[in-house]
């Protein structure tokens, strides 16, 4: 684990990890990193690296691979300091397409940027932030079932999401902050995958 913090421009790799296994490892670029707050750009076209195999859902269950695949959509990653969820404002094209609200976990600094463990529960909110609706929760009922969380865990889970909703709802930060019209620095290329990008420990 490391304090650094990173400028802007500066390529990271965040990577959503399932204890010592990794799901999903993606190069990003450093849009601010500060007390307050993490954000950062994945640009659409972006290389990165996947699981192989999902069964009907995505819980990390089983065995799998880690194989290359390509981003499809520009993403700006934004997260508050404290906070267990992540948002995404999302691109299609030039278009803003959604707002996305990804509950998981705190980050942890590594020597090569963030990791976070994916809480299964999502939060889909329209552009305009006139409606949102929870995503997945089947897959979170079946992961309690499955006892790879605990009933007391995905009830905080909920209870992070409504926070992230009451948020979204009063319309504050980063709902107020301009990210529909954000764009990034058109000299930013698309950063590559470093050679330890699967090194955990």
């Amino acid at each position: 684990m490391t304090s650094q913090r990173w400028r802007s421009g500066d390529h990271v790799v965040v990577r959503s990890v399932w204890g010592d296994k990794i799901q999903i490892a993606m190069p990003m670029t450093v849009i601010a990193d500060t007390e307050r707050l993490t954000a950062l750009y994945l640009a659409a076209g972006t290389p990165i690296k996947n699981r192989s195999t999902y069964g009907s859902d995505h819980l990390p269950l089983g065995d799998w691979e880690i194989v290359d695949d390509v981003w499809r959509d520009d993403l700006v990653r934004i997260k508050f300091a404290g906070d267990a969820h992540a948002y995404y404002a999302m691109w299609r094209g030039d278009r803003f397409h959604r707002w996305y609200i990804n509950l998981e976990s705190a980050y942890e600094r590594t020597p090569i940027g963030f990791d976070f463990t994916d809480h299964v529960l999502d939060i889909v909110a329209l552009p305009d932030l006139a409606g949102w609706q929870w995503k997945d929760q089947e897959e979170l009922r079946r992961a309690v079932a499955l006892g790879l969380v605990t009933q007391v865990q995905a009830n905080a889970c909920y209870a992070e999401g409504k926070r992230a909703i009451a948020r979204l709802a009063a319309k504050r930060s980063p709902f107020a902050d301009g990210w529909e019209t954000w764009r990034p620095d058109p000299a930013w290329p698309i950063p590559p995958l470093p050679s330890n990008w699967d090194q955990i420990k």
